[in-house]
């Protein structure tokens, strides 16, 4: 309670059975209500002081929250990050299998007029052709798309790293640093791979 009238958030009394009030933001968009049972205390109190930090709205926070506020934002962008960098890893997986399929095809294709022996069929050499241009021309994710998710995925790798500077957490800040680590050696690996597939500059 302290917290919240701290923050801005008033308290409105109800009576009622079960109900022993309401905090509510300033601009009245967030309400939590106060239940007079003794179960979960500790669990609603907690969910109350997380919904008047994450408010937008409260006119302050209790010492140290701000750092956690940071902390929690450089978490998520990491996450988003991380889903960007796999994404961006399967489409430029499906974009290098496109590549070698049409590669594929053109080898048959120059086998076909050079074919001399009974090995292999020309039955067998065109199926294996409608094969290689079935995966040849298969659809695949744009190159461009897929820098354009590498860079956006970069951007927000090094916000989070921006957002826990004065984070005074040792552990969740190191794991951060290793996520951040972590992504940035993916993202490198990616535009190595990537730069095959884009005109020269």
């Amino acid at each position: 309670m302290r917290a919240a009238r701290a923050a801005g958030w008033t308290f409105n009394h109800i009576d009622s059975a079960h109900v022993f009030g309401e905090i509510v933001c300033p601009t009245g968009q967030h309400v939590k209500k106060i239940f007079k049972t003794g179960e979960n205390t500790e669990t609603v109190a907690i969910d109350a002081l997380n919904l008047v930090i994450r408010c937008p709205d409260s006119a302050a926070r209790p010492p140290g929250d701000k750092s956690q506020v940071r902390l929690e934002s450089a978490q998520k962008l990491l996450g988003e990050a991380e889903l960007m960098i796999s994404s961006a890893e399967d489409d430029l997986s499906q974009i290098e299998a496109k590549e070698d399929a049409e590669q594929r095809f053109n080898d048959l294709c120059d086998l076909e007029l050079r074919i001399d022996t009974a090995a292999l069929t020309l039955a067998e050499l065109e199926e294996l052709q409608d094969e290689a241009f079935a995966e040849a021309t298969a659809d695949a994710p744009l190159p461009a798309a897929v820098e354009a998710a590498i860079t956006t995925a970069s951007a927000k790798v090094e916000t989070a790293v921006a957002e826990i500077k004065r984070v005074n957490k040792r552990g969740p800040v190191k794991e951060i640093h290793q996520r951040a680590g972590a992504a940035r050696e993916r993202i490198a690996a990616l535009r190595v791979r990537l730069s095959d597939y884009l005109p020269d500059e």
